[in-house]
């Protein structure tokens, strides 16, 4: 090394560099202009030699021609450096010769010659949250730069010493790429020009004490499949949408007046099946890809009349069991079931299908995994440093702290990822309690209070109503949905009316009162039927989903079947029933994928049954139409508790579509059963869970039943029913026509005048009998004197006679 070369070099940068400590390696690597000159440095410790090739132009039969600059080893390390000629040249290619026989010799453009692509101010507002759609700037994404093709990296690290960035690219080598810190964001950069769409990295973070780690890409968009966990470079553009009807279709419904029944699933689950029916088939077993997924799915819920789908978490997490609810990584969907395409594809048919898709989504915790971002620089980033705080008791995930603002704009920013490059219709945030309260699942000295010395956890409650508030904001026809057991008050409606901003809510206090009642056998449920009746106090509180959802099964809670009373077929006839009293009760729909389903003999009639109600929901409109005002449903007896039997009104807009229900939960049924009823017409069963082709005995109402003029149930008018045990049915009301109704006016007052003829002559006859008795009385009357006379006569005569 030539002297000059020697006296330029800074010894402790380069210590720092090649000590791999250095969070501003681009002050000393690359070209830096050196008064007429320009030194350029590099590191690269496996390098045998490292040549500059200089950029030259086009020779003869096409070949360029170019300058080989041989740089000089200034440290053993691998530290090169090298004098050109002229001011901010950036024309070269590192020329990379190993010391390993196997290695080939690369050629490589120099990163440090593209920093500070971001500028300070969007750096400032990633810091404040301010940086809309922080996912386009952070992570990795392909560009292009200076006209030069290669990928940005950009990771938020603040408390780390060094940040590196490594991959196949680069051998996992965390001395080679370390990357620039840049200004006070705590965001590293760096453009590496060679790298290549596919391609696996991982940051190597230099922590406070030395400690080293190889972590995930927070902002991934791909990850490899399980047990591995590097990130991989992916641009999920040009994928080519198809379901613009669809999106058109959204924004003009209104879906607090339209059916919406939700099919609660995992891609797992449907995966599991198609093997199993590959299994049955004595199929080869087949790759069971995305597309056999959405063909199964699409086929499934069309045909069972479900109209969306909600998916259980689908972004990455670690651990098969939790099924997603422990999240590692919110930007990329899980490689279990295929790429981002995949991803992008199934919600694309299910578009088409007109299927809605609602995310199940964890915005609460994240996983404590090699592939999540706890302790991310070394120190608690997106959780909170206090345990009790930052750590949910109940399974050691980590609770994110929404008061930074870096943490809550990657959970804002992540709903809108999941519109954009999705298309998803709507989220459901899961656990909505643990984010709440501050006491959840916490014992007494366990938590700390808020500043009023609450339980209530104001910086999550502040982060949900931003969140509703931006996403009803940008996309006002994308649902909101609370998965909240906790009986929050004010889930739904406007945040500046005091509310969270959710569009609905589940609605758990029915799930609970209802399954409990139905735990119960029919003999005991007279004492429980308040809870039967319950949930109609208040359900105009908010906009409310009825779920049969994952929380029934889990915990060891077996299937909804299990905690039926009786036989086999009294449980079946006890799920019926429930479900019939779910899918006619005010409120949107969910269904857990498997408790819609039996197995054994019984299986085709009850899904047979559970296909026709869905539909017999999706085709009234007085099962949706008014399901959040009070005009759509109207009690007719719910105090029959002994009888077990409960009855109620659904009403639509219109008044032909209402619809006359009757619930029968007692085991034993009821012949001549006399129920009020809304108006004059003829009542026609309509839907019936007893029929044949259910499973059921066809105890059911065949004929036309007229009311009639006979009150019950504080009703003028009323029929007589059959009711089976354990059975639901529904009467739609044909009215009578204005001719019927005048003849049977016309009857009305015939009879009413005959009625009046025989009153009339009634009286008469009673005023006649009255004067033949009043008559016959003064003949009695008389003839009693005459003999009373005679007797007094005779008597005196005796008298006189004696006292001759």
């Amino acid at each position: 090394m030539n002297k000059k070369l020697y006296n330029m070099m800074d010894w402790a940068a380069i210590e720092e560099i090649v000590y791999a400590e250095c969070d501003h390696p681009q002050e000393y690597l690359g070209a830096h202009t050196v008064g007429k000159q320009t030194l350029v440095q590099a590191f690269f410790p496996d390098a045998k030699a490292v040549s500059l090739y200089i950029n030259g132009s086009e020779g003869q039969r096409g070949k360029t021609v170019k300058e080989e600059v041989k740089m000089d080893r200034v440290d053993d390390t691998g530290f090169f450096a090298a004098l050109l000629s002229g001011k901010n040249r950036k024309d070269y290619k590192y020329y990379v010769q190993y010391k390993e026989k196997e290695k080939r010799a690369k050629q490589f453009a120099d990163p440090y010659n593209y920093v500070n692509n971001l500028s300070e101010d969007d750096a400032e507002r990633f810091q404040l949250g301010s940086l809309n759609n922080s996912y386009e700037v952070m992570g990795a994404h392909m560009t292009t730069v200076d006209g030069v093709r290669g990928c940005m990296f950009r990771v938020w690290a603040p408390n780390a010493i060094r940040v590196s960035v490594v991959g196949d690219f680069n051998e996992w080598n965390e001395k080679i790429h370390q990357m620039v810190r840049l200004y006070n964001s705590g965001i590293f950069e760096l453009f590496l020009p060679d790298v290549k769409e596919g391609e696996k990295y991982k940051y190597a973070i230099l922590m406070r004490g030395g400690i080293a780690s190889f972590r995930t890409d927070p902002y991934s968009v791909l990850q490899e499949l399980r047990p591995d966990c590097a990130s991989i470079v992916t641009s999920l553009k040009g994928f080519k949408w198809q379901d613009e009807a669809w999106l058109k279709e959204r924004k003009g419904k209104n879906i607090h007046e339209a059916p919406m029944n939700l099919y609660e699933c995992s891609l797992g689950a449907f995966a599991d099946k198609i093997r199993k029916q590959q299994e049955q088939n004595d199929e080869d077993e087949k790759t069971v890809d995305m597309k056999i997924i959405a063909g199964e799915m699409i086929s499934y819920v069309k045909e069972m009349g479900y109209t969306h789908v909600a998916l259980m978490p689908v972004m990455e997490y670690a651990q098969d069991e939790t099924e997603g609810y422990q999240t590692s990584l919110y930007y990329a969907p899980t490689s279990r079931y295929g790429t981002p395409w995949d991803y992008q594809y199934l919600l694309n048919e299910l578009h088409k299908e007109q299927i809605g898709v609602i995310l199940q989504w964890t915005p609460n915790c994240f996983a404590v995994s090699e592939d999540g971002f706890g302790r991310y620089d070394g120190t608690c980033l997106y959780e909170h440093e206090d345990p009790r705080r930052g750590v949910d008791p109940r399974n050691g995930t980590l609770l994110f702290n929404y008061q930074r603002p870096e943490v809550a704009a990657y959970l804002l920013d992540n709903a809108v990822y999941w519109i954009r490059e999705y298309h998803v219709d709507g989220f459901m945030i899961c656990d909505t309690a643990s984010m709440l309260y501050l006491d959840y699942y916490r014992q007494p000295g366990q938590w700390i209070a808020n500043i009023y010395g609450g339980n209530e956890n104001l910086e999550a409650i502040e982060f949900i109503k931003k969140w509703n508030r931006l996403l009803h904001k940008k996309y006002p026809d994308v649902l909101t949905i609370a998965e909240d057991e906790s009986g929050w008050s004010g889930m739904t409606g406007e945040v500046q009316d005091g509310c969270l901003g959710f569009d609905l809510c589940c609605n758990h206090g029915w799930n609970q009162d209802v399954l409990g009642y139905m735990t119960f056998d029919p003999i005991e449920r007279h004492a429980h039927h308040h809870e039967l009746t319950m949930s109609m106090i208040y359900q105009y509180n908010e906009g409310y989903i009825l779920p049969i959802s994952h929380n029934n099964t889990n915990f060891g809670q077996g299937n909804i079947i299990d905690r039926m009373p009786g036989d086999r077929i009294d449980r079946i006839n006890n799920m019926k029933v429930m479900y019939g009293y779910l899918m006619t009760h005010p409120g949107k729909k969910q269904m857990f994928m498997g408790q819609e389903s039996l197995w054994g003999e019984e299986a085709k009639a009850f899904q047979t049954y559970m296909k026709a109600l869905n539909h017999f929901y999706l085709e009234h409109k007085a099962c949706y139409e008014l399901d959040e005002k009070e005009a759509g449903f109207t009690w007719i007896n719910n105090i029959s508790a002994n009888e077990n039997v409960v009855s109620f009104v659904r009403s639509g807009r219109k008044e032909q579509d209402r619809l006359l229900v009757v619930l029968n939960f007692a085991n034993r049924s009821y012949e001549k059963y006399k129920i009020g009823v809304p108006g004059m017409g003829r009542y026609r069963e309509i839907f019936s869970s007893d029929a044949q082709a259910y499973g059921g005995t066809g105890m059911v109402n065949g004929r036309v039943i007229p009311s009639k003029d006979d009150e019950c149930d504080g009703r003028d008018q009323s029929i007589k029913i059959t009711l089976a045990p354990l059975s639901i049915s529904i009467f739609e009301c044909n009215p009578y026509s204005e001719k019927e109704l005048a003849d049977m006016k016309k009857k009305k007052e015939e009879k009413e005048k005959k009625r009046l003829e025989n009153e009339r002559k009634k009286a008469k006859i009673a005023k006649e009998k009255a004067k033949i008795r009043a008559s016959l009385k003064e003949e009695l009357a008389r003839k009693i004197a005459d003999a009373e006379a005679a007797i007094e006569k005779e008597m005196s005569q005796g008298s006189k006679s004696r006292k001759k």
